[in-house]
């Protein structure tokens, strides 16, 4: 059984966010340049507390298990379990490998792996009792692998959403939020909660410097409050904000800046702020959307279904989600 501990989140910023047994040694360092590799690791950790009856790793603490994952092999099922074949028994070796060009290349392969010749072999010859169990959790756990194939591939095209906020309640737009101790962000997540989407959020202000970690995420959309990069010169409001979309400008990644000010206005200072930037990178500015958030009574605030909707219309326009 998994411990406690291994079911806590090690962070909120995306970076490292799951249970511990399940997570590939890649995932675990927070290295974001996951790919399908880094789910047949997870999967075949679950296989292998499907057939062992505990994970690869254990431990009393999220901390020590992920000591373990990324210091100390796996013990072999063979070993913690004899009666299971020696194909099966490789390929999860091989699934669970802490060198990602090791493992299995997708989680078809892994499933093929499973259901192979020699698998389905040593499953027919085993003893009747084991037989028939160990067959079972061989089958559910081949429709799982091939199934979650088929899932991350479907996954895999939907539009990446970053929400970027500051915390300061000066700028969020409604007291209920405040009293909840959230932001903007927790409020737009919810709106676009039923867009076919991955939302992740990230909280900014003046001290943010994430831009590296944001880049390498390769968002399709960042909505932003406008005074998330607000700055201290005079002569240059929001310099933070230039900083962060120069990052940009050769990918296809889009914004939507949104504020409680004069749309216009907004739209003015930011052509404006980022004139000498598109210059040099014709076309930035066109990926950038103003949304004035619109007051229909008691101020501007997204908990009003009207604002809501404008919003989560202009999110399906900007990714073509219509």
């Amino acid at each position: 059984a998994v411990t406690q501990g291994a079911g806590d989140r090690l962070t909120e910023s995306g970076l490292r966010v799951g249970t511990p047994a399940y997570m590939s040694p890649e995932q675990a360092t927070g290295d974001l340049r996951l790919d399908a590799r880094s789910d047949v690791y997870s999967l075949a950790a679950v296989l292998y507390e499907m057939l062992a009856g505990e994970p690869p790793h254990t431990g009393p603490t999220a901390q020590a298990i992920i000591a373990k994952l990324l210091t100390e092999p796996p013990m072999r099922l063979s070993v913690v379990r004899g009666d299971v074949p020696a194909g099966i028994d490789a390929a999860l070796a091989r699934a669970l490998a802490k060198p990602p060009a090791e493992r299995f290349a997708s989680a078809a392969g892994f499933a093929e792996a499973l259901a192979g010749p020699p698998a389905r072999a040593a499953l027919r010859h085993g003893r009747s009792r084991n037989r028939r169990a160990l067959t079972a959790s061989v089958a559910v756990a081949t429709v799982l692998v091939a199934g979650w194939g088929w899932l991350h591939s479907r996954a895999a095209h939907r539009p990446l959403v970053i929400l970027m906020d500051s915390p300061h309640p000066a700028r969020i737009y409604d007291e209920e939020t405040i009293r909840a101790s959230g932001t903007n962000a927790d409020v737009i997540s919810d709106i676009l909660a039923d867009l076919p989407i991955v939302r992740q959020k990230e909280s900014g202000g003046p001290a943010w410097h994430r831009y590296d970690e944001v880049v390498r995420f390769d968002p399709d959309l960042i909505v932003m409050h406008y005074s998330t990069f607000r700055g201290s010169d005079a002569d240059d409001p929001r310099p933070g904000l230039k900083t962060f979309l120069r990052y940009f400008a050769d990918r296809p990644t889009r914004f939507l800046i949104y504020t409680r000010s004069s749309e216009a206005a907004v739209r003015h200072a930011v052509d404006s702020l980022m004139a000498d930037v598109d210059a040099q990178h014709p076309g930035l500015l066109a990926r950038i959307t103003v949304f004035g958030t619109p007051d229909h009574g008691g101020g501007p605030h997204w908990r009003d279904p009207v604002t809501a909707g404008e919003l989560k219309l202009a999110v399906k326009r900007i990714l073509r989600l219509e």
